[in-house]
């Protein structure tokens, strides 16, 4: 059972960069490279990290434009969900920072074309946010999703709406599996009422301190039905304040306590290196660099595991890969567990 999980960085175009971070000697698949260099989001409500998270992270912000100014091309996702499984299919796909309908990303479903091309049918996307997040300064307008933005019990994922009027921009996580499912779950976050410095783009392109307010947060998990048992699988995107995340961590514990064992968690936890574990007290599957992308220092992105033979866990462990793919700023996880 292969897993992954992508930041998504909302499918910006990075290929260019990350080609010229190879070419310098940076780390590809394997790990992390000698040199630091900070990666800002396009237009994203955050950029990983306070100015002195960074600094402690050993992540330089740099001078230059790393970002593209241009809408993303939908082909460069389809592009980067194909290289993922270059080693192998992915059964189970998470994705953070997730765009639906949204201006800058083409308007499509970003959610949907990633399960096209795995052939995956079935999968959730969460919002987190009606409207477009970011700083309002800048024009971003959203209202916190409810339930009611959920695809109720029983359902599955409907068609693209023909109607323009009712393909309001969204903003989320999904969570895609190429093997049946059942029982999907939802927990979300509250903001936390707290803004911070964040690096961020400006119209020279050049990072710049800004703070950032924070946003919902959402979690999703499933129960994947195998042919040896059914293992539970879930993902989150959880907030940038130090403190709240681990908090946000505690309390998805306990949204997954009494499912199915064994279980997997992945995403973004903005916590970095071996805090998730020790909050959940899971077996941290992968302790690698993912931040950023080019050369990649820290690791904000994680996959842990509960559950699992210590046997099974070792092979996941030396399963691990971080790859780079040409839409985000964060490298992809992935690993392989065995039968249950």
């Amino acid at each position: 059972m292969r897993v992954a999980t992508l930041n998504l960085l909302h499918g910006v175009p990075l290929r260019d960069r990350i080609a010229e971070a190879r070419g310098s000697g940076a780390s590809g698949r394997g790990g992390a490279g000698a040199a630091s260099e900070q990666l800002p989001e396009q237009g994203a409500p955050e950029a990983h990290g306070t100015a002195t998270e960074v600094a402690e992270a050993g992540v330089a912000p740099t001078e230059r434009h790393v970002w593209s100014p241009d809408v993303p091309d939908p082909s460069d996702l389809v592009r980067a969900i194909e290289e993922l499984q270059e080693a192998g299919p992915i059964d189970v796909l998470a994705l953070q920072e997730v765009d639906r309908y949204q201006e800058r990303t083409a308007g499509v479903d970003q959610a949907r074309i990633a399960a096209e091309v795995l052939g995956a049918a079935h999968w959730r996307f969460v919002p987190s946010v009606r409207g477009t997040p970011g700083i309002a300064a800048e024009g971003a307008a959203w209202v916190p999703a409810t339930e009611a933005d959920d695809v109720p019990d029983g359902e599955s994922e409907g068609e693209v709406p023909r109607d323009p009027a009712r393909r309001e921009p969204r903003y989320g996580i999904a969570l895609i599996s190429r093997l049946p499912v059942r029982e999907w779950r939802v927990r979300r976050f509250p903001p936390v009422p707290v803004s911070l410095p964040l690096l961020a783009p400006s119209p020279s392109g050049r990072p710049r301190a800004v703070r950032v307010p924070d946003e919902p947060r959402s979690a999703v998990s499933v129960i994947v039905e195998t042919p040896e048992a059914d293992v539970t699988v879930a993902t989150a995107h959880l907030t940038f304040v130090p403190g709240a995340n681990t908090k946000q961590l505690h309390e998805l514990r306990a949204f997954l306590a009494g499912r199915p064992r064994p279980m997997i968690l992945m995403g973004d936890f903005n916590t970095p290196g071996g805090i998730p574990g020790l909050v959940t007290g899971w077996d941290q599957v992968a302790r690698r660099p993912t931040y950023p992308v080019a050369r990649p220092r820290v690791q904000f992105d994680h996959i842990l595991a509960n559950g699992w033979t210590g046997e099974a866990v070792e092979h996941a462990r030396r399963s691990v890969q971080v790859l780079p793919l040409s839409v985000s700023d964060h490298c992809a996880l992935v690993a392989e567990f065995p039968a249950p």
